[in-house]
């Protein structure tokens, strides 16, 4: 099971990466997006928002146990905001990835982050990145692609139908 941890941690941290670096590449993008979120300062917190995704992934690798638990209350927070957007009918970008990002919140952006918030409960008893068997590789995988593909799927037969 710690290999399956693992995985999702890494996986995780990955996540939160190239969310990060997606952010600051398009600052502008980014704080256009925040603003259009309704969110306040929304300058400050495209500058500060990847830098927390940057330390959440940071603590994925090095102590992945308190790294699921910040992973997990940062996507709940994003979370929170995206139920907002949707509730209120407002049609705008969510910025997960990057300013300038022109699919609109819907609820396929909460799955999406209630998946990766069920990905950190396996990390957060893990102290350290244990190395995966052969089994708990395809099990992890499994957990990670299978999800991933199916939202995937849902989402290109939303955009189509």
């Amino acid at each position: 099971m710690e290999g399956i941890a693992g995985l999702l941690a890494v996986t995780l941290a990955a996540t939160f990466v190239v969310a990060a670096v997606l952010k600051l590449r398009d600052r502008r993008g980014t704080t256009d997006d925040f603003a259009s979120l309704g969110l306040p300062r929304p300058a400050t917190l495209a500058a500060l928002v990847p830098l927390a995704e940057l330390a959440v992934a940071l603590m994925l690798v090095v102590a992945p146990g308190w790294g699921a638990v910040a992973a997990f209350v940062l996507l709940a927070a994003f979370t929170t905001v995206l139920i907002g957007v949707i509730r209120a009918g407002r049609v705008v970008s969510c910025a997960c990835f990057g300013g300038g990002n022109s699919e609109p919140v819907d609820i396929g952006h909460v799955v999406r982050n209630a998946v990766l918030m069920v990905w950190a409960l396996p990390v957060l008893g893990v102290d350290r990145i244990a190395r995966p068997s052969g089994t708990e590789t395809v099990v992890g995988l499994a957990l990670i692609i299978g999800p991933a593909a199916v939202l995937a799927w849902w989402r290109a037969r939303r955009r189509s139908g």
